[in-house]
């Protein structure tokens, strides 16, 4: 089953506070794949090009929670969000059960660049359920120089029950893993603003960066050990997301500031990069580029892609600083000829978020 929303981190840039708010998906979806076709022919013979032309969004409803500034934003699930400040004190949100509890507090500060998974146990004879991995690569983001950890859960195993108890403080337990080798190269301070990683099973992360000298690292997720893949680098943006029901990898291209790309790492080949099967163009606006992009994978086949764009002031912001918008748009990825042809991705809708006195922090 898929995802109900998504959850937006806005920042008051007036009084300095942020608040969680969620978006129904619905606005970004049409009913129908066949309505969402017919929709965007329609919109191709009309020539709606412009990111003028985008219907706006901007109906922010009563947040779900305010909380004071963070560095650190991750889902544990669905509904439930954890963050931290730089000095590493946690708090779990959930919102089904309406709580904000204290975590244990991570062992270092992790900066707003650090790449976060979570993932079902990668061993599975031990007794913890869920493993959430922070790696924060940047040198100087936290209060420590780079860092690995992972966050055990040990409480039930079943996902249907809250993840906050009556002992909750006792169900979490922080680990330190080592860092990759190359935390230490000249070029990492660069490389972590522009690396790409992908989880290619249960027990293996795959990071990368284009940065000279750095290549492709795996991680086993088991036995804690980093080993080099080779010079390649992996050929998207960011994290690529795995869509079990077609056995591929779906990611941001690094070429085409508006493109969608389908992977294939068939047999876990580390002497070259994965297959790039597929690119899509997902928002034609041809005049004008993003200068950051996200991706969320909202499950079973259908995905959302952030676009940020710099546009007009507004009193909110101080003089001469251009305001910002951001475009989100609603995708999906299916087989063709009843699920025996090749794989195409069908755009739903896409809605414009024009920033004044909230700005978006993070997207969950």
């Amino acid at each position: 089953m898929g995802r109900l929303s998504l959850n937006l981190i806005m920042h008051d840039l007036r009084d300095s506070i942020y608040s969680l708010y969620r978006m129904d998906i619905r606005h970004l979806f049409y009913e129908t794949a066949e309505i969402a076709v017919h929709a965007a022919e329609d919109a191709k013979a009309k020539k709606k090009n412009k990111l003028s032309m985008i219907e706006s969004w901007n109906d922010l409803r009563k947040p779900v929670a305010h909380f004071k500034a963070s560095n650190f934003f991750t889902l544990l699930r669905e509904n439930s969000i954890m963050l931290a400040d730089s000095f590493g004190r946690t708090t779990l949100l959930d919102i089904d059960f309406k709580s904000v509890v204290p975590m244990p507090p991570m062992p270092n500060g992790k900066g707003p660049n650090c790449i976060c998974f979570s993932i079902p146990n990668p061993e599975p004879l031990k007794s913890y359920s869920q493993c959430l991995f922070v790696l924060d690569l940047v040198p100087g983001s936290s209060t420590n120089s780079s860092s690995f950890e992972f966050l055990t859960y040990l409480g039930s195993r079943d996902s249907s029950r809250p993840l906050v108890s009556s002992h909750f403080h006792l169900n979490w337990l922080w680990h330190d893993l080592p860092v990759p080798a190359f935390a230490e190269h000249p070029a990492n301070s660069r490389a972590a603003m522009n690396y790409s990683y992908m989880l290619l099973d249960s027990s293996t992360m795959c990071l990368s960066s284009s940065e000279e000298g750095i290549g492709t690292y795996t991680f086993d997720m088991v036995n804690h050990k980093w080993s080099r893949a080779g010079n390649w680098v992996l050929p998207f943006c960011g994290k690529a997301e795995y869509v079990p029901e077609l056995k591929l990898w779906f990611a941001l291209s690094p070429s085409a500031p508006h493109s969608l790309c389908a992977l294939d790492f068939p047999a876990m080949d580390f002497d070259l990069p994965p297959d790039l099967l597929r690119t899509w163009d997902c928002l034609h606006l041809h005049d004008e580029t993003p200068y950051k992009r996200h991706l969320v994978n909202l499950g079973s086949g259908k995905f959302c892609v952030v676009s940020f764009f710099k546009t007009f002031k507004t009193k909110y912001v101080a003089e001469n600083m251009e305001d910002e918008s951001a475009v989100f748009t609603g995708l999906e990825v299916r087989r063709c000829n009843n699920s025996e042809g090749a794989v195409r991705m069908i755009k739903h809708m896409s809605k414009r978020y024009t920033f004044g006195r909230f700005g978006i922090q993070s997207i969950l």
